[in-house]
């Protein structure tokens, strides 16, 4: 059984290193409790509070520094969390060694899509699809590196909603933060 100063220690490893991810914590969170002997649903509900404390904690130093597009984050937050509580629900239906399988693919999924971007270049769009234009996603950040304002236009934002609503749902159910889709 886990004691208080043990938990102690997990949640800070834990809580720092979600928030250089930006995964929230749960998807490192989770496998540790589950290690330790905690029930998966338990575990999946204390990586629930794990994103809520994480993701704030560093979604806010993103806003202070300007880096974060509030407009977008919103427009896609309404597929997450409608997503989130669709997983959330199919997870009281299914059997919890089957949330095993979706975590285990979840991560591969994330592992295999970071790996690819690391060595991507990012070229801002010079064109916006209708919806994106209709919505006014666009935006710009400072990028420290190159000590320029990047402008950027956010494109195929109805592909982008359907891939929130999946992050989200994967959310729900494993009680990981959609981070790794964003």
């Amino acid at each position: 059984m886990l004691d208080m100063v043990s938990l102690g220690l997990i949640s800070i490893f834990v809580g720092f290193l979600g928030s250089l991810t930006g995964l929230g914590g749960a998807s490192i969170l989770i496998p540790i409790l589950v290690l330790l002997g905690i029930p998966v649903k338990e575990a999946i509900a204390s990586g629930m509070v794990a994103i809520i404390a994480t993701s704030s904690g560093s979604a806010s130093s993103y806003i202070r520094e300007r880096i974060t597009n509030v407009r977008v984050a919103m427009y896609l937050e309404m597929f997450t969390i409608t997503g989130a509580i669709a997983g959330a629900t199919i997870t009281t239906i299914i059997h919890p060694t089957s949330l095993y399988f979706f975590f285990a693919a979840f991560l591969l999924a994330a592992c295999i899509k970071f790996k690819e971007s690391i060595n991507k270049k990012f070229t801002p769009s010079e064109k916006q699809d209708r919806v994106s234009k209709w919505l006014d996603l666009r935006g710009s950040y400072f990028y420290e590196s190159t000590r320029k304002v990047v402008e950027y236009r956010v494109n195929n934002s109805v592909l982008g909603g359907g891939g929130m609503m999946i992050a989200g749902l994967a959310a729900g159910m494993l009680g990981i933060g959609a981070g790794a889709f964003k």
